[in-house]
């Protein structure tokens, strides 16, 4: 007796080969519904990830600029087709003085100290530009104490920021931030609107 009950326990707990079978299938089945999805989310992930990095230093210089409520402004910049920052051009010391030019602050190891955020660098295989059809013509934008930006060069109050280079485009109210990733061509563009805020769009 003891004996037929421990080999019906035995066989009770085992798989056949047909369920295997079916569940191997089913695993196979929702694998490859799912994988278009994971590739894309993959494609996308360091493009995304570029976006956002670039949408909260444009938040932080602005941010700093109404903060500080800045006479001269703070400037956010593209320094290479990878590398950016910003750069607040008031001094932070409490001595009242004229705008520095923004390469001078970058090169014045005690102004830059104060006055410079840290180089931000895009992830690898992520550049600003080369999105067809997108055609600079700023390095960047410069943010006042009520948190709108202004073009440079477009006053005596908003100069030309006089260092970086020409990758973001200026036009009527809004400033754009395109950027591309080269091995996927997929591109994002950021958009500055009159009030200072950014705005991520496809």
């Amino acid at each position: 007796m003891n004996c037929d009950s421990h080999v019906k326990g035995r066989r009770d707990r085992g798989f056949t080969l047909v369920e295997m079978l079916v569940v191997v299938a089913i695993i196979a089945v929702m694998a490859a519904v799912s994988m278009p999805q994971i590739a894309r989310y993959m494609r996308n992930y360091h493009i995304r990830g570029a976006s956002q990095v670039v949408a909260a230093e444009l938040s932080t210089a602005r941010t700093r600029a109404i903060m500080k409520n800045v006479n001269l402004g703070v400037v956010f910049l593209i320094q290479s087709p990878t590398t950016f920052r910003y750069v607040i051009e008031d001094r932070q010391d409490g001595v009242p003085a004229p705008r520095d030019p923004v390469s001078t602050i970058l090169s014045t190891a005690a102004l830059a100290a104060e006055q410079v955020g840290p180089l931000r660098t895009l992830p690898v295989g992520v550049q600003f530009g080369g999105c067809p059809g997108f055609a600079p013509n700023d390095v960047g934008v410069r943010f006042t104490r009520l948190g709108g930006w202004c073009n440079p060069g477009s006053t005596a109050a908003c100069p030309d920021i006089d260092t970086g280079s020409t990758l973001l485009l200026t036009a009527g109210a809004t400033a754009t931030v395109c950027l591309f990733q080269q091995d996927t061509n997929l591109t994002r563009f950021l958009t500055i609107n009159a009030a200072g805020r950014v705005v991520e769009q496809q």
